[in-house]
């Protein structure tokens, strides 16, 4: 028998401790793919944006739809927020904290395994808050770079933004406000993050 066995009062609660950490750990490494996903979208999109100026730079602005490509550019800066905001947001707990465990060793006397386990839970519960807002930010990520990427290719393809009637003007900046809109509010809605 182990000395971690012998110091837990009964085996319910060791099991309960030793998958508690095995979940943090797969939280955690939940959020190191996200991360990881994060910062190689925020790398392509600085790459795309630099062949985009090199390649305006080239063949000029003339035949192209500057009101697509102003939109492409907004797109692809936004995905690029959006991943370092990922990476920003992968502060999760994989065990205690140092003031938890002075409380652990001064305070809680005889209950220190139901007050680890209870405090296991919470953490628990704010890590897959935290997984599952990084999973939505770099959907929306990964969405603005695609996004980005088609209109650039409408937008040199598309021909001169003169060709556009006032009314398509209107409608495609209503149209990208809507889509801000409809992503800030999904997010404000959908997580309330417990720091």
């Amino acid at each position: 028998m182990s000395e971690e066995e012998d110091e837990w009062p009964s085996k319910r609660k060791q099991v309960t401790y030793e998958e508690s950490k095995r979940v943090m750990q797969g939280q955690k490494a939940d959020i190191d793919d996200m991360d990881d996903k994060a910062l190689r979208t925020v790398r392509l999109t600085a790459a795309i944006l630099a062949v985009g100026a090199t390649g305006i730079e080239i063949i000029g602005t003339e035949e192209m739809n500057l009101l697509l490509a102003g939109f492409s550019i907004i797109s692809l800066v936004s995905s690029a927020i959006f991943g370092v905001i990922v990476y920003n947001e992968s502060n999760i707990l994989v065990g205690p904290k140092a003031s938890f465990l002075g409380k652990m060793r001064t305070q809680l006397g005889d209950n220190w395994d139901e007050n680890l386990l209870k405090e296991m839970e919470r953490w628990i519960t704010n890590n897959q808050e935290r997984v599952e807002f990084n999973g939505a930010l770099l959907s929306i990520c990964q969405g603005f770079l695609i996004l980005g990427v088609l209109l650039g290719i409408a937008a040199i393809l598309g021909g001169s933004i003169d060709d556009l009637q006032g009314h398509e003007k209107i409608a495609m900046v209503i149209s990208a406000l809507i889509v801000y809109g409809s992503i800030i509010g999904y997010l404000r809605l959908s997580f309330d993050l417990n720091e």
